[in-house]
């Protein structure tokens, strides 16, 4: 299964690293969204997939901060579809929204996902890794769609308030950036990016922050 087609400025970032699981024989316990079809032997894991008011670092190019209600609109649609991967990849579902068989809920402190695990397929060895605590964390894919910016500190912060939600999932290694380097290459690719931006955005330039702080980031991703 290939991946579907998402909108150019799509990213994904780390949650928390805090993912849990539950068996099903306390069935009332389980979130109610996910708790429809729940039978002896089912197993749900569930942690919060992205934390509010929380600092998450971007490289070293600029800091995300997710207000309170940021996913809000997005979970309030019912047409809406939110995926549950594992390592984001599209052919490795656990879960869905609209099948009821995954959960996303704002809480104050972050958004909350429940998923209730297949019986085959990734769902067996993803629950023994979360037990085990070899699976600990989560990411999510989203689009920003409207945010401020503090350009008075460095780096500078961007603060999200509305986003919309794609897909979220337990991930092997949590991180700011999709793709899994050395903390030696990455150094390099600030760097080359930083330069690179330099070349190409003179001090004359009259384009804006938010398409320098863009460029940075297309430009490391390109290197790693």
């Amino acid at each position: 299964m290939s991946n579907p087609a998402l909108p150019n400025n799509v990213e994904r970032l780390w949650g928390s690293n805090v993912l849990t699981v539950r068996a099903s024989q306390a069935v009332e316990s389980l979130d109610a969204s996910v708790d429809g079809d729940v039978v002896p032997g089912d197993v749900v894991i569930e942690g919060f997939a992205n934390l509010y008011n929380t600092p998450i670092p971007i490289l070293d190019l600029y800091v995300n901060y997710f207000l309170p209600g940021a996913f809000a609109l997005s979970l309030a649609d019912p047409a809406q579809d939110v995926l549950c991967c594992f390592n984001h990849d599209y052919s490795k579902l656990l879960g869905r929204r609209s099948a009821g068989t995954a959960s996303f809920v704002e809480k104050p402190e972050g958004l909350w996902s429940s998923v209730r695990l297949p019986k085959g397929g990734e769902g067996p060895w993803v629950a023994e890794a979360v037990q085990r605590g070899d699976l600990q964390g989560q990411s999510i894919t989203f689009q920003v769609l409207e945010c401020t910016w503090d350009h008075k500190v460095d780096p500078p912060i961007r603060y999200i308030s509305r986003a919309q939600l794609y897909e979220a999932g337990p991930v092997t290694d949590p991180a700011c950036i999709s793709t899994t380097i050395g903390e030696a290459q990455m150094q390099s690719s600030r760097l080359q990016a930083q330069q690179l931006v330099s070349m190409q955005i003179s001090g004359n330039d009259d384009r804006g922050a938010d398409d320098r702080v863009r460029l940075e980031l297309d430009l490391a991703a390109s290197l790693l």
